[in-house]
């Protein structure tokens, strides 16, 4: 995941991170695009033999609600509620984020 991770920055993300906050957003939005797009297709190719276990755009959809999520947590790391979550311990709040994410999962 570290290596798509890093595709995704260097080739969507950081090309726009330097502009303004809209170019910001357009490179993280086409980032997390790209990367349910190729989601898509891997789902696709992997149960090619059983269809039934691939709903189309459930990957993408994953994608881009961690999109929005990531977004609120940028937004909420600069409240008092994002100084509360920061000190939690990183095994709650990675906890957290997983039921968060969880039911959006393909």
């Amino acid at each position: 995941n570290l290596v798509i991770h890093r595709l995704m920055k260097r080739t969507f993300f950081l090309p726009l991170a330097s502009g303004p906050a809209a170019s910001r957003h357009t490179g993280a939005f086409l980032a997390f695009l790209a990367s349910g797009l190729f989601h898509e297709y891997m789902w696709f190719a992997v149960n090619w033999e059983e269809r039934d276990a691939y709903r189309p755009g459930m990957p993408l959809l994953f994608f881009l609600v961690q999109l929005l999520l990531c977004m609120m947590e940028a937004v909420l790391a600069r409240t008092c509620l994002g100084d509360l979550a920061c000190k939690l311990p990183r095994p709650i709040r990675t906890a957290l984020t997983t039921l968060c994410i969880l039911p959006f999962g393909p």
